[in-house]
């Protein structure tokens, strides 16, 4: 009979020399899945960083696209109302130039006017009044020096008196402008405007033609004058 070889014979593994193989393989499968776990989270925190990192500056650049929009905006809205302002002032110096072009304009031609009011207010005057000439001749030819003689008088409604003469030298003309001067209750702002000498044939002065103005005085004016209804 043969006698088994102890090299041969299969050995035999103990229940817990296998569970501890076991126990071996599985600690060692979940080491290697815990380390790749711990690397995929760091790679996930990494992402997320990232992310984040990258968020923050999309977030800055709107931020700033925004800032820079605001101002472009805002220099925008202030130049338009700066360039109506601009207008407005514009339009208010043309019109003030208007204005003040009318107002010399008036100033320019204020003595025509008044002449012309003066003018309207006389004929109004003399078409409500009745100068009785017979009465006013008489008044001139109280106060006349006998060498004095009268071309042309005139008289208007406000007693405005322009005379127009001859004397028969200056001496004489200086008298007659004395009697004027000298019948205060009849006459008053007595001037000789222009006295020239008459020259006859030989160049001997044979007389003084001359202009003159007076203003009757308001009390004469009055008895002179006749309103008509």
């Amino acid at each position: 009979m043969a006698t088994p070889n102890p090299q041969t014979q299969p050995q035999s593994t103990s229940p817990e020399k296998t569970r501890a193989k076991s126990n071996g393989v599985k600690k060692s499968a979940e080491s290697f899945s815990f380390g790749k776990g711990i690397n995929l989270i760091l790679q996930d925190k990494e992402g997320v960083k990232q992310g984040i990192e990258r968020s923050m500056v999309s977030h800055l650049i709107a931020s700033v696209f925004a800032g820079v929009a605001l101002v472009a905006l805002a220099y925008g809205a202030l130049y338009v109302y700066g360039y109506y302002k601009e207008q407005e002032l514009s339009s208010i110096h043309q019109e003030q130039i208007t204005v003040d072009t009318a107002i010399a304009s008036i100033e320019s031609h204020r003595a025509d006017l008044v002449q012309f009011q003066n003018t309207l207010e006389g004929v109004k005057k003399l078409l409500t009044s009745h100068i009785h000439w017979t009465n006013f001749f008489d008044v001139i030819e109280k106060n006349t020096i006998p060498e004095v003689t009268y071309v042309t008088v005139v008289m208007s409604p406000d007693g405005k008196v322009r005379l127009s003469g001859v004397a028969k030298d200056f001496t004489t003309l200086a008298r007659q402008l004395r009697a004027f001067e000298d019948a205060k209750d009849v006459f008053s702002n007595v001037s000789i405007t222009s006295g020239h000498a008459i020259l006859g044939p030989t160049g001997d002065t044979i007389g003084v033609s001359f202009d003159a103005t007076a203003t009757l005085k308001p009390t004469v004016l009055t008895t002179l004058t006749q309103i008509i209804p």
